[in-house]
């Protein structure tokens, strides 16, 4: 016959789930675990004719909180969108999943984060001006799901020589040549 598993009780704040063909008891409210330190569950198994009950206990254990390896970047003035900064290193003793985010520092949504790998890349290259903003103090987020660790993390401009126009390029001479055999003039002009 086939096993069907159930939960009749103790499940308070919906916190498990039972597959009911395994047996197996899963996390379904992270939020129902916080404040306590087991749940006592009434399980009951059945064929479809008999039925057996079980007390388990599952015991909860406290949640540590994300670490966070505070880090420096450095990236080039005006870089093109997308292009890597670099990767926020954050470890967790439970070994949850974690989850990245940009809450403050982020002047003029510069740059963005990948929320699942930490990577944070260029999200406005016209916000990358060394001679405005030289640094950035970009505050990170990192969440477990329960809790979570912040951390400010420094980005710098690289200053890149910004050409624009011939205003930029310095002192030049002309020399103006007339041509005898029309009535226009060749211009040559070098650096001084």
């Amino acid at each position: 016959n086939t096993l069907s598993f159930t939960i009749k009780a103790g499940n308070n704040g919906d916190a498990f789930t039972i597959d009911a063909a395994t047996g197996k008891i899963l996390v379904k409210t992270k939020t129902a675990l916080q404040n306590v330190s087991s749940f006592p569950l009434l399980v009951e198994v059945s064929d479809g004719l008999y039925a057996a009950e079980a007390q388990i206990t599952v015991n909860i254990l406290e949640n540590n909180a994300p670490n966070i390896i505070l880090q420096t970047f450095s990236v080039d003035e005006n870089s093109i969108d997308n292009t890597v900064v670099g990767t926020v290193v954050a470890t967790d003793t439970d070994q949850d999943d974690l989850t990245f985010s940009i809450t403050g520092g982020n002047l003029d949504n510069a740059f963005k984060i990948n929320a699942s790998t930490g990577t944070i890349s260029v999200n406005k290259t016209s916000a990358l001006d060394f001679e405005s903003t030289p640094t950035y103090s970009l505050i990170v987020n990192v969440s477990d799901g329960l809790d979570f660790a912040q951390g400010t993390f420094t980005i710098s401009l690289n200053d890149l020589n910004d050409v624009t126009g011939i205003n930029e390029i310095g002192d030049i001479a002309f020399s103006l040549f007339p041509n005898p055999t029309s009535e226009s003039f060749r211009i040559q002009g070098n650096h001084i």
